[in-house]
Parts: structure tokens; C-alpha cells; sequence
């Protein structure tokens, strides 16, 4: 059908398609292009100058003569996204195999990429998945540049019913997952029967490696698979430089983390440069990172409600208004509104409870005196004055003699219980007791 693509070296390969980035943080160096069509070029990555890129292990080219401009790298790969935070989009070749209704092929061809022995690119094991489609299929992918190692999918199938939409169960689809740390690959694809048995439904049979997200597959994708210009989107993953954090940050003239930190890359190559908490921005620019305002996003949040939300450097802080205690935190104490008294009111009710207090003690004062007029009285009444000089007045007498109160009366006569009455106790063999 038409000749095998060959997508070149290059670290040229980029996050989702289309790119529609709209950031206002700075991507590129100052006086550089940062943009080619709908895409957006950050540093280190670069075209036009080759100060507006780190080496040529970076350098891209702006195609203009499409509309909307193109971004390729290498020989032309078309790049579909670039990101500061370690992937690159682009467009990889599928390979196929068809054949018409008497089993003579019709088109055939095989993909491959290739990148240097050592390469800051690989292609990213966790962002993509190889996939084979076809009742008839055999197709291998091999890695190498890196990890070499061979994997692939074989089906036979004879019936469309046993194919269902969106399973790739290995019944017209199959997909397997790839292996980290491989910088290019190829993928080859044959049939068994030349679809003869199949090919009312399956006339061809196809094999690429392809952004997991992207694909869903569909039984009439065994009649015509509908990709991209016979292309489908991969991720691969790229690291600054193949030096560890170690090794890098003793040449601050190569190092490329600019007021940020050192991270392993994401492809377990060499090193990568991220913003330190709370700022973002592209950490391989002098100024590239940049506080965040958390007040402005999903932070605030965090905030209780009626606290007020404050930036820091690298942070924020969330404080409660006038009016309000607590930390402000919606996970904390949060802002509990305070009880405010009026003045008037506290005034009168702590003179309500002085006026109280003084009744009370008036009134127990007033008991207590009153009580021992009365008992005087009653001491007076009965003879208590003229007894106690009576008994004062007869030597011994006092001896014999005592003035009980009414209080140990009552105790002694078990509150004058008739059986303590005088000649009223209990006769016992013609005895009183009492």
C-alpha cells in the first residue's frame, strides 16, 4: 500500500493532540518562538535559534507551510504536544497486513521507530498499550535502544458475533502491556489464512503501540480501521539528561534545574527538573517557576467557612475574621462566630444578682435573729430566769440540777414518745420500765 514510515531519531514526541495549552506562565526563553500552530513549545525544547533550545537532542522544526502550522521532529514526525513535566506526543505509523477475496495481499506495512543507543526518550510504559486487531493475526513488537525484548498477539476468530465492542479479550482484539525503558521498537504483522476465512468482516490485520487513552476499540474497526492517516497518538517519556541528580548538580554550567528540583525522569533515565510545592511554571527557565495563588483555586477550599484565605510564598494561610476564633481550617477548628453581650445587658444582670444576694442574706439574718427572740422569749415565759437564779442562789443544787433545751428534750424523750411518759412504760412482773 504504501512505503514503511520511518520516525527518526528524535526526542520528539509529546503529550495529548491537540495541543491547546493557554497557560500565561512563561514556556520559552526570552526573544524565542513559543508556539507553532495550536502548539506550545516549552523549554527545553525549541525551534528557529539554537539558543531557544537546550541541544539538538531538543531541537524541533515549525513547519509553515500547513495551515495550522505543523511541529516535526526528526524526519518528519509530527509532534502533537510538548510538555515541561516530562512526555511528548506524536504520531507513530501502524503497521498492517490486507488481502483481497482470493487471499492475495492487497497493501502490507511494518512500523518502526528508531532513536540513538542513547537516548533521553523512551517510550512511556504506563501512557500506552500494544494492540493487535483481526481474526487472522500474528504480529510481534520488538524493543530495543535500550531493553531489548520481543512481545506480540496471536488470534484466530471465524465468527464477528464473538467479537464484542470494547473488549480486547483477545476474540478480534488484543492488547498487552509494554515494558519500561525502551527507546524504539518494531512492529510486524502476518495472518495465517491470508483472511480468506474472514474476509466478508476482517480483510486486514493491524498492530501498533498507541495511547492507551485514546483507543477504543470497535467491531468495525476489524472491517476499517479508521486511524489518523494511518498513524495513532503514543506518548513517550523524556528525561533533560542521562546523568543522575548526583552526578548533575555538581556542574551548575549543564545543570538544568533553574530554581527548582532534581527528580528522577519519568522513564527511570537520567534526570528530570520539577517546581518546588506551591509554585509552578517550567523549572528549566531562570524565572520559570512561579508562586501559586492557592486563595485563587481549589486551596481556598481549605478554608472554613468565614475564614479568609491569605497567599504565602509556597503557601497559604486561612485566618478567621473579626468577630470569629478558631484556625481557620476546614479540617481544623474552623471560625466560630463569637457571642457578644451588650454592656447594658451585663450590667443589669450582674446588678439583678446583687440585689439577690443581699435579699438572701437579709432574709437569713432576719431568720436567724428572729429565732432567738423567740427562744428568749419562751425562756422568759416559762420561769428560765428565776430557775437559773434559784439554782444559782441553793449551794449543790447545780450540782443536782440542770436546764435542758427543748433540743436535747426531744432527743432524750425520743421526741416525747408516749412510752417515755411518766407511770406510761411497759410493766414487766410489776415493774415500770420506761
Amino acid at each position: 500500500m504504501s512505503r514503511p514510515l520511518v520516525l527518526l531519531p528524535l526526542l520528539f514526541i509529546v503529550l495529548l493532540w491537540p495541543s491547546v495549552a493557554t497557560s500565561t506562565l512563561q514556556l520559552a526563553k526570552p526573544n524565542c518562538p513559543s508556539e507553532c500552530g495550536n502548539i506550545h513549545v516549552p523549554y527545553p525544547f525549541g525551534f528557529g535559534s539554537k539558543e531557544c533550545y537546550r541541544n539538538n537532542d531538543f531541537k524541533l522544526t515549525c513547519d509553515k507551510s500547513n495551515n495550522p502550522a505543523k511541529l516535526i521532529g526528526g524526519t518528519n514526525i509530527e509532534v502533537l504536544h510538548v510538555s515541561y513535566q516530562g512526555q511528548l506526543h506524536i504520531l507513530s505509523a501502524i503497521s498492517y497486513d490486507c488481502y483481497n477475496k482470493s487471499g492475495q495481499s492487497s497493501g502490507r506495512m511494518e512500523s518502526f521507530t528508531t532513536t540513538e543507543d542513547q537516548t533521553i526518550l523512551t517510550v512511556s510504559d504506563t501512557e500506552n498499550i500494544f494492540t493487535a486487531l483481526g481474526c487472522d493475526t500474528m504480529s510481534i513488537l520488538t524493543g530495543y535502544n535500550g531493553l531489548n525484548f520481543q512481545s506480540g498477539c496471536s488470534m484466530i476468530c471465524s465468527n464477528v458475533s464473538d467479537v464484542v465492542n470494547g473488549s480486547c479479550n483477545g476474540i478480534g482484539c488484543c492488547q498487552t502491556s509494554i515494558p519500561k525503558g525502551f527507546g524504539s521498537f518494531n512492529i510486524s504483522v502476518d495472518s495465517y489464512q491470508h483472511h480468506i476465512q474472514v474476509f466478508d468482516f476482517n480483510p486486514c490485520s493491524y498492530a501498533f503501540i498507541v495511547q492507551s487513552s485514546w483507543f477504543n476499540f470497535s467491531v468495525s474497526d476489524l472491517l476499517n480501521f479508521k486511524s489518523i492517516g494511518e498513524t495513532v497518538p503514543v506518548v513517550y517519556d523524556w528525561a533533560v539528561d542521562l546523568k543522575s541528580c548526583e552526578e548533575a548538580v555538581k556542574n551548575q554550567t549543564t545543570y538544568a534545574c533553574k530554581n527548582s528540583k532534581c527528580v528522577p525522569s519519568k522513564n527511570g533515565l537520567g534526570y528530570s527538573c520539577t517546581c518546588f510545592e506551591g509554585y509552578e511554571g517550567n523549572p528549566y527557565l531562570d524565572h520559570g517557576c512561579q508562586d501559586v495563588d492557592e486563595c485563587k483555586f481549589a486551596t481556598k477550599k481549605n478554608c472554613s467557612k468565614n475564614a479568609i484565605c491569605k497567599n504565602t510564598l509556597g503557601s497559604y494561610n486561612c485566618y478567621c475574621p473579626k468577630g470569629f476564633y478558631g484556625d481557620g481550617f476546614e479540617n481544623g477548628t474552623r471560625c466560630v462566630e463569637r457571642v457578644s453581650i451588650p454592656v447594658t445587658k451585663i450590667i443589669a444582670g450582674t446588678s439583678a444578682g446583687f440585689v439577690f444576694l443581699f435579699f438572701i442574706i437579709w432574709f437569713l439574718y432576719w431568720a436567724i435573729t428572729r429565732r432567738q427572740k423567740l427562744r428568749e422569749k419562751f425562756f422568759q415565759e416559762n420561769g428560765g430566769i428565776l430557775l437559773q437564779q434559784q439554782i444559782a442562789s441553793h449551794k449543790g443544787v447545780k450540782d443536782i440540777a440542770k436546764i435542758f433545751s427543748i433540743r436535747m428534750l426531744k432527743k432524750a424523750t425520743n421526741n416525747f414518745h408516749e412510752s417515755r411518759i411518766i407511770g406510761q412504760g411497759e410493766r414487766k412482773d410489776n415493774v415500770l420500765t420506761i
